[in-house]
């Protein structure tokens, strides 16, 4: 009987390394274990844990695992092991499946088809992750009675977190000639186009912020959407490729922004949608 190689044993005494499960070995030392190795106990890896978190340097502020993280990344810093880590990464992820698509996007195919299964309770497998998520959230309470979102609340409080993206999301932007408001490159793109063909009176007298109406979300929930300009009776809506399917790769995002085109055809108007600069007359679909 060694360290590695303990002595199997039939007894109903519980471990001796704090794991409070039944012991299955005997050690040259004498204490019984559940398992063949002291480093597969869970009370043993516990308190290991236990310890090393609490062996902080005061000099760095780091503990034991911290420190050993630390160390190693430094050497795969220096031994380039990080790059070449990468590059096998991005080799994986861009190969080409015998269906002709690359690795990556069928394995996020894979994933949002896993996150929006539906199962006996009603929820899709996001939904119940997101709500334990919350629940785990609302049930850390700190030593004065606060969960962690009110923590947060009070951080970006006193950050200013909270004052800097009040500021910002008032930051308007404007058309120099026209006055009329505009958000992001592609908008004001079609705002210039609209100029050089028109002139800018016109598009003054003519052009306006589109109107609003309520619209039903893949999850079927009642939204409201706020068109981008309209012209007469005409809705103009402006997006990137990213912004309508995240270039084709979010099928969530695509049945949304249809429901909200459907839904202003629904309303009498007509619906022009001008994606990556290429207008297209739109036609209620689904």
């Amino acid at each position: 009987m060694s360290r590695h190689n303990p002595l199997l044993i039939i007894t109903d005494a519980l471990c001796q390394y704090g794991c409070c499960y039944r012991a299955h070995y005997r050690f040259k030392s004498g204490k019984v274990c559940c398992s063949d190795a002291i480093q597969k106990c869970q009370g043993h890896i516990k308190q290991s844990l236990a310890t090393r978190r609490q062996d902080v340097d005061p000099i760095s502020g780091l503990n034991a695992m911290q420190r050993g993280q630390a160390a190693a990344t430094k050497i795969k810093k220096v031994t380039g092991a990080f790059i070449a880590a990468g590059k096998k990464i991005s080799a994986t992820k861009n190969q080409i499946l015998e269906d002709g698509t690359k690795q990556c996007d069928s394995a996020n195919r894979k994933m949002k088809q896993t996150k929006m299964t539906i199962g006996e309770d009603g929820l899709t497998n996001a939904q119940r992750s997101a709500r334990k998520s919350a629940n785990t959230r609302l049930s850390d309470i700190d030593e004065n009675g606060l969960n962690q979102y009110q923590r947060w609340t009070n951080d970006r409080i006193e950050n200013g977190i909270f004052d800097k993206g009040f500021i910002k999301g008032k930051q308007v932007l404007h058309d120099i000639d026209t006055g009329i408001r505009y958000q992001g490159t592609y908008e004001l793109k079609f705002i210039v186009s609209l100029k050089e063909t028109n002139g800018i009176a016109w598009v003054k007298e003519n052009l306006q912020r589109g109107p609003s109406v309520q619209y039903v979300d893949y999850y079927r929930k009642t939204r409201w959407y706020l068109s981008d300009y309209i012209i007469s009776n005409t809705v103009y809506e402006i997006k990137s490729g990213w912004t309508w399917n995240k270039n084709g790769s979010d099928s969530v995002l695509e049945y949304n922004n249809l429901s909200k085109l459907n839904a202003m055809l629904a309303a009498g108007h007509n619906v022009k949608l001008i994606r990556d600069g290429e207008e297209i007359e739109f036609k209620k679909t689904g």
